[in-house]
């Protein structure tokens, strides 16, 4: 089993050292390849939890939160697990996630998850509209969603392997795009202090179209994640401070780096801040350019009930320029 833990753990470093070579395709998305990936709503942050840690959650990864995030994360649940959330997101629209985990024994882990955007709809115009404002009479509808299946297992009392097949469907009107992605993740305690290292791939697939459209590239991100306790290592700590740390590579635009920490008192009320830099945009043409670094907060809580776990999560995130500031609530239970 150690023998095939160290080809597994070489395969990963080799991954991850040809994503941050000099020659990796991600470096010059800013300018090459911006706007090329559809299904982008796959990339907004799912919970409260994870937004109010500034999106640095890969190598915490401790509970139900990670089955958006690492799948492999899920074998940190325990032996039930459940967690809905919503965000009010950009322009009047609201974004979706609801997921459970369980444990099915020997060291595996099964989980499934859902993720869901609903645009606000908007008028329908044409100037072949015999109103005077162009409009038709109908609404324009759209919404996206994606059902995944999670697998994982602890390869070790270190390390833990996950995989997530998504089902991803996109519709406008009457148009409809679809597709199957997969998300792969790590997990490893190095059993010095209570450091962990993570990686994850996620949204890997093939490109997707639209009927009688151009192809389009899936929405790729690999990230690699390390966090630690630096005060209070214990769970039963009265006071328990997290710092994690991530770096992100995304095909459709440059590298982007998240800080953030989470505070936990008593192990009942939980603080929570973040920062992710380099967070703006920049069009191939130039037409507008802003480094929109964004910083976050949260807080949630947790109650024992009956043997049970439930918790609650808020999270605020102060957004660029031009963009407005998402409030995320959670919902959750471990049993």
């Amino acid at each position: 089993m150690k023998k095939h833990l160290s080809y597994i753990i070489f395969l990963l470093l080799l991954l991850n050292i040809s994503v941050l070579s000099s020659d990796n395709p991600w470096e010059k998305s800013l300018y090459s390849k911006a706007g090329i990936s559809g299904f982008t709503f796959l990339k907004i942050t799912p919970t409260a939890r994870i937004a109010g840690m500034g999106n640095t959650f890969s190598a915490v990864a401790n509970d139900i939160n990670a089955i958006f995030i690492n799948p492999a994360g899920i074998t940190e649940a325990g032996n039930y697990a459940v967690n809905v959330s919503k965000t009010k997101w950009l322009v009047n629209s609201d974004f979706y996630t609801a997921a459970a985990s369980m444990f099915i024994g020997g060291f595996n882990y099964i989980g499934i998850s859902l993720v869901g955007l609903v645009p606000e709809a908007t008028p329908e115009r044409s100037p072949l509209s015999s109103d005077p404002n162009g409009l038709t009479g109908r609404n324009i509808s759209m919404y996206d969603y994606a059902i995944g299946l999670t697998y994982a297992a602890k390869i070790s009392e270190q390390f833990s392997l996950g995989i997530k097949v998504n089902y991803v469907n996109e519709t406008i009107m009457d148009l409809s795009a679809s597709n199957i992605l997969l998300d792969i993740g790590s997990l490893y305690y190095t059993n010095f202090e209570t450091i962990r290292i993570a990686m994850n791939l996620r949204n890997f697939g093939s490109e997707a179209q639209y009927p009688d459209r151009i192809l389009f590239q899936m929405p790729i991100v690999y990230s690699i994640g390390v966090a630690a306790e630096v005060y209070g290592q214990d769970i039963g700590s009265p006071m328990r401070v997290t710092l994690s740390g991530e770096a992100t590579f995304e095909n459709d635009f440059e590298q982007r780096y998240q800080v953030g920490t989470e505070i936990w008192i008593m192990n009942t009320i939980a603080l929570r801040g973040g920062y992710k830099f380099n967070q703006g945009t920049k069009d191939p043409w130039n037409r507008f350019d802003y480094k929109g670094n964004q910083f976050s907060l949260g807080f949630g809580g947790k109650i024992s009930v009956v043997g049970s776990e439930i918790t609650v999560d808020f999270s605020y995130t102060k957004s660029a320029r031009f963009f407005e500031n998402p409030i995320r609530f959670s919902l959750g239970g471990r049993f």
